[in-house]
């Protein structure tokens, strides 16, 4: 298994704040800590550790009691080309970037490495608006400010990109909702990428299994029960969906044990599929308190990539996604927008099977 990515928040930051005044967001000095720390969403401990690592690279000038942060004055001398000719790149997300996701975390970072290389203009904007997928003032202030920018939409819901479209911005979909629309975009199939986990635990045996789905629209969740249902019907199980897609309230710890609460008191499944992180350890401790043993009693698999799997035990199964390809054609989209919209690339996951995976037993299979 690949070692899980531990880059501290503190370096995280610092490598966002070298980004942004590489791009010349601030030329002289940087804002006062209340600003930074509202900008990056981190803590000011946090802040003064990224503080003190530019420092350390010569990105910024040590400290002078109180004043702000002075930037280096020699970056000024950097050979970087003009405003005019610049090419810029707006990256536009639901979250900040230290919130994301593992593996969009590695592409945008592999992705704006790249371009701050070959000297574009880099912003990183999130708010509440694309979160909701509702298209408001700031999103149009974007669109009036940021006209010719292309545009990275990270994971964006189908009115935010229905709006781009119309708008005619050049946008490039990391993930996503286009239902019928046919943007540029560059994703793992969701709803096959669950059917594959399904279908993987059925070929050893699991015939009562339940996909623990939160954080998805109707659409999307209509989308997933009918790969589901296609999948369990080819080996002839009938689907239920409030048993094998079950209705979770909320998502957080409390609804997720009451939904484990119910599932295991009707007809305790022999594998579960978590589809958040934070779900692994609602799981594991709801095993735990019940003497269910993973893998022998219970098989489990998590669809994503998460930075601390090698703190479970046994450790869990996951998906590994083909970073470098979604890194390879963002960059080629960014720097040669397709002129024929259409451009779906649906790329696939590799499972990764840890030890949390194993043949039912025959005592399960014949309760």
């Amino acid at each position: 298994m690949k070692s899980p990515d531990r880059i501290p928040l503190g370096r995280r930051t610092a490598d966002i704040l070298e980004q942004e005044i590489l791009n010349q967001r601030w030329t002289k000095q940087l804002p006062g800590y209340r600003e930074l720390c509202a900008r990056m969403g981190v803590s000011r401990r946090t802040m003064e550790t990224a503080l003190q690592i530019l420092t350390r690279r010569e990105i910024i000038l040590p400290a002078e009691g109180k004043k702000a942060r002075l930037i280096n004055p020699d970056l000024a001398k950097l050979n970087a080309p003009s405003p005019s000719e610049r090419k810029s790149l707006l990256i536009y997300s639901p979250k900040a970037l230290q919130d994301l996701d593992v593996v969009v975390r590695k592409i945008l970072e592999k992705v704006t490495q790249r371009f701050n290389k070959k000297g574009w203009s880099i912003e990183f904007h999130h708010n509440s608006e694309f979160a909701k997928g509702k298209p408001g003032l700031i999103t149009e202030r974007l669109q009036r400010d940021c006209p010719n920018h292309r545009w990275i939409l990270i994971l964006p819901k189908y009115e935010m990109i229905q709006w781009c479209m119309e708008k005619q911005l050049r946008i490039i979909c990391l993930g996503g909702e286009p239902v019928e629309l046919r943007p540029p975009l560059v994703a793992v199939c969701y709803s096959s990428l669950l059917s594959s986990a399904a279908d993987n635990l059925i070929k050893l045996g699991h015939r009562r299994l339940s996909i623990l789905l939160t954080n998805t629209s109707n659409n999307g969740r209509d989308k997933i029960a009918n790969h589901l249902k296609s999948t369990l019907t080819k080996h002839q199980i009938h689907f239920h969906s409030n048993y094998h897609l079950p209705h979770i309230e909320h998502d957080n710890v409390q609804s997720h044990w009451e939904c484990l609460s119910k599932l295991f008191a009707v007809s305790p499944p022999t594998a579960l599929i978590a589809t958040e992180p934070q779900q692994i350890s609602t799981v594991y401790s709801f095993c735990m308190s019940k003497g269910i043993r993973i893998p022998q009693d219970l098989s489990f698999i998590i669809v994503k990539e998460c930075d601390n799997l090698s703190w479970f035990c046994p450790t869990p199964a996951h998906y590994i996604f083909p970073v470098a390809e979604f890194v390879r054609q963002i960059c080629q989209w960014v720097e040669n927008y397709p002129t024929n919209i259409d451009g779906h690339n649906l790329l696939e996951a590799k499972l990764e099977p840890g030890s949390s995976i194993a043949p039912i037993s025959s005592a399960l299979q014949n309760k």
